[in-house]
């Protein structure tokens, strides 16, 4: 009949706690809005005083625990033959010469019962109170470089830079054009080619350093994981397979699942972004789509495997104004849908206003400044000890530009190696990416 004694503390303490709930505004939003009482105290106060009294009912029966070791250990608790931790432990003390071992018994049964109990009070706290749970660091980049090497040198785009992304965030990557926010993209996905490498640093994703993964590895990762929305969505596509094709390989080589069943799910993912006319779009070609659905059809790609971290480069680069805010309206309603943390690559302040918790500054290959969204027009940065370095330099930009027929070639090459980032980015096979390539 112990239980009964202690209903009176246990009442005291509920009590407390409705009382202080009750006070809440969350729950005056309630009243005012004319919610019944019986559903404010079910509804509303009772949830939020589950978790404190959880943890108040498993620190009672850890304290009842050593109570009544204690009380045993003096004798005053049950009596043989009546089995007892503490009773067995002072019966114990007899053998300690010959049989040490027969004491450790009864002390780890009672260490182990105490702390059981603490940490299953803990658990279903943190299972009734989410809020509870701290945001942990899905992705921490510490100390990273990427350099390139050219004919004038050894240039780095991405230069010593570090950062973290917390579970469900959207973070913003922003600086002026060549300041290695793309660069930074691809190296997360492990896709820089040569004359390309990453140099220093380590890239940790849930805990794991994908620097250190096998290549089959990385290209498991890829897709499932972590994706990437490409600039230019027309080029990313393949030009001579249809929109239904392109998604179903994506099943078919992740998922194994047959050709049926990856086109019903490429359907499903189309009309997820809200795309109409699915039976006929899964059939176009690339070509016949305009730049708002060549986008959606691109953002529907990145999600469908549900990865946890989602990369967006420039995705509403070259779109107007209206198809701009409803790429970006997309891309938050599918954010609060799946809880996906997104990196925002862009240099439009607009948009980083609009989406974005935190924004981290490229200049020259470094980042110069992080902080949130609210403190972003604060006090600038001085970049003049930053070496003046750049990877694209103005120079051979002028050169190129000069030629028209090397200004062709540079476009068709930037093209290829979009599209065979895309192909090696959704971890398709080695066919499929080689399709990409330049002959």
């Amino acid at each position: 009949m112990n239980w009964v004694a202690s209903i009176p503390g246990y009442a005291r303490f509920v009590r407390g706690e409705a009382l202080s709930v009750r006070e809440s505004e969350y729950v005056e939003v309630m009243r005012g809005l004319g919610t019944e009482q019986t559903w404010i105290t079910f509804g509303t106060v009772l949830p939020n005083i589950l978790s404190p009294l959880v943890i108040y009912a498993s620190y009672s029966m850890s304290l009842a625990v050593l109570s009544t070791a204690a009380l045993s250990f003096l004798s005053l608790g049950p009596q043989p033959p009546m089995p007892e931790w503490s009773a067995m432990l002072v019966q114990s003390r007899t053998f300690l010469c010959i049989a040490y071992w027969v004491v450790a018994a009864p002390r780890f049964a009672i260490f182990f019962s105490i702390l059981g109990l603490n940490h299953l009070g803990n658990g279903i706290r943190d299972v009734l109170d989410p809020q509870g749970l701290p945001m942990s660091a899905l992705l921490g980049v510490r100390d990273f470089t990427t350099e390139f090497v050219t004919g004038t040198g050894v240039k780095r785009p991405v230069d010593w830079i570090s950062f973290s992304l917390e579970a469900g965030e959207v973070m913003g990557l922003v600086g002026e054009s060549g300041s290695g926010k793309t660069v930074t993209a691809l190296s997360l996905l492990r896709l820089i080619a040569r004359p390309g490498r990453i140099a220093n640093g380590e890239i940790r994703f849930k805990g794991q350093n994908l620097l250190e993964l096998s290549e089959r590895e990385t290209v498991a990762l890829r897709g499932n994981q972590i994706s990437m929305i490409f600039q230019q969505p027309r080029a990313c596509l393949n030009p001579v397979l249809t929109i239904g094709a392109q998604m179903a390989e994506l099943f078919q080589w992740h998922k194994g699942a047959g050709r049926r069943d990856a086109l019903r799910k490429s359907v499903a993912l189309l009309a997820r972004v809200g795309i109409p006319a699915l039976d006929r779009k899964t059939a176009a070609y690339p070509l016949e789509l305009s730049g708002g659905q060549a986008q959606r059809v691109m953002i529907s790609m990145a999600l469908a495997l549900n990865p946890r971290l989602l990369m967006a480069d420039e995705p509403t680069t070259a779109l107007d104004m209206t198809i701009q805010s409803q790429i970006l309206s997309l891309l938050g309603e599918l954010f609060w849908e799946t809880g996906i943390s997104i990196i925002l690559v862009t240099h439009d302040l607009g948009v980083v206003a609009e989406m974005v918790d935190r924004v981290a500054v490229m200049y020259l290959g470094r980042i110069v400044e992080l902080a949130d969204t609210e403190t972003l027009a604060g006090p600038t940065v001085d970049t003049s000890d930053i070496d003046d370095v750049h990877f694209l330099e103005s120079i051979e930009q002028i050169e190129v530009l000069s030629d028209p027929l090397r200004y062709r070639m540079t476009l068709l090459m930037e093209t290829q190696a979009t599209c065979a980032d895309l192909a090696r980015q959704l971890g398709l096979s080695r066919a499929g990416a080689l399709a990409f390539e330049a002959p």
